[in-house]
């Protein structure tokens, strides 16, 4: 069933996080704590939210962009060099325009992607640890190229701003995190040990080609989305009215090492061509989007049956809802909640459906940060009481939510999951480079 089209409005709630930077991040300090309060509601209402006050000037939220639309106009032979399909089983590098297939539509956007990189030593001794008892299959070992792989950089002055910035973004998510702690009634520094020095941190340089005359993208390379699921690992949730939510495999791979030509060329003229980045979850703690001035691009989807919500639905489900655009706001960032940290809060927090979509004659750049925990994270429901401050949500229903994980195993979040199995189930999905 087909929604009614995005709205004009701002709806989203802009958050200002500058009592956290000025400290202490306590209970006692009661910006801290108000901020505490915005930041639940935030979360429960909507899983999105823009965010300022964070402590990056417009030149180090400007800086990434430079460094993308210089990367993207690159001639494609030297952006080859850095291909994915050199070392697809890292998962790492450039992907071009058309690659990734969702729900059979080819998305209209090319990205690097940079993960961080787990040294071999650690990834042994964590295959050895607490963690692995946890796990329900094989995906993590097999998955060890991917978790220890090295990021394939354009040129040593690239990595070096990246490195800076990343450094920069980093601890916004990490104070988001103690303030997240702070919700629930647990200390602040809760959840540094899975965040500090090893997070799985991500980050994508994304270019959305400008749309040309017949709704076609004119593209200058080809790319593929970092956070989409797969058909055999997603995570269902049940509402209390019964139906189905969470994403459940609605994005399919296919054809993401083919050619363009069925698609209509490096242009993305043909049929087979969807979204920039079609409808997804997130499935870590949080990502922060910094988004350039493109507007109407980046979309939420809100579902006014759920008190105006954020909704994690899938495609058929989302009857009298609306997309919601997130247009740009100058100086912030857009905040939005993963599916680990809505199963962290016993799904009080939602992580909720969003799309892109380049509408204008214009290209687009975006590059989200993504604050994930350590690969051998144990991810468990928080069990608490009450409201914001004072903790929140009840007991999970573990008969309500279910990771479904590479092979179709079925796990109740109650038991708990190991992030690394999580991430790995979901991208040992994304990409197909003929043959691997």
């Amino acid at each position: 069933m087909d929604v009614p089209p995005p709205t004009n409005e701002r709806t989203l709630p802009v958050l200002d996080m500058s009592g956290l930077l000025e400290g202490p991040v306590s209970r006692e300090n009661e910006k801290v704590m108000a901020f505490v309060g915005s930041l639940d509601d935030a979360a429960k209402k909507h899983g999105f939210f823009y965010l300022v006050g964070h402590g990056l000037s417009e030149g180090e939220l400007e800086e990434p962009h430079l460094l993308a639309r210089d990367l993207f106009r690159r001639p494609r032979e030297d952006l080859e060099g850095i291909g994915m399909a050199k070392q697809p089983e890292t998962f790492r590098g450039f992907q071009n325009l058309g690659d990734n297939v969702t729900l059979g539509k080819r998305d209209r956007h090319s990205a690097l992607d940079l993960w961080e990189e787990v040294e071999t030593a650690e990834m042994e001794e964590g295959m050895k640890g607490e963690a692995v008892r946890f796990m329900k299959t094989g995906i993590v070992g097999k998955m060890k190229p991917f978790i220890t792989g090295k990021n394939l950089w354009p040129s040593e002055d690239f990595k070096e701003r990246t490195e800076a910035y990343v450094e920069k973004v980093k601890k916004v998510g990490m104070l988001l995190m103690s303030a997240t702690a702070l919700c629930f009634g647990l200390p602040p520094e809760t959840f540094d040990k899975s965040l500090d020095p090893r997070g799985f941190w991500g980050l994508r340089f994304i270019h959305y080609p400008p749309r040309g005359a017949g709704g076609a993208a004119n593209g200058i390379s080809r790319g593929q989305p970092a956070t989409r699921e797969s058909a055999s690992s997603s995570m269902q949730l049940r509402g209390s009215e019964g139906a189905e939510g969470g994403v459940k495999g609605e994005k399919e791979t296919g054809g993401a090492g083919a050619s363009g030509d069925k698609a209509g060329g490096e242009g993305g003229d043909g049929e087979e061509f969807g979204h920039g980045v079609g409808a997804h979850t997130d499935y870590g703690f949080l990502t922060l989007v910094n988004q350039d001035d493109t507007p109407g691009a980046l979309e939420v989807f809100l579902d006014p049956s759920n008190e105006g919500r954020g909704h994690s639905g899938t495609e058929g489900e989302r009857k009298g809802g609306r997309w919601l655009p997130v247009d740009p706001l100058k100086g912030a960032l857009v905040v939005n909640i993963g599916d680990m940290l809505a199963v962290l809060t016993n799904l009080r927090w939602k992580s909720t459906l969003h799309r892109v979509d380049n509408k204008t004659g214009r290209e687009r750049t975006s590059i989200p940060f993504f604050c994930e925990p350590n690969v051998f994270t144990v991810v468990k429901p928080i069990v608490t009481e009450g409201g914001a401050g004072d903790g929140g949500g009840g007991p999970i229903d573990s008969e309500a939510c279910t990771f479904n994980l590479a092979g179709g195993v079925k796990v109740p979040v109650s038991e708990g999951i190991v992030y690394g199995e999580w991430v790995c189930s979901k991208v040992a999905g994304n990409f197909d480079f003929g043959g691997m």
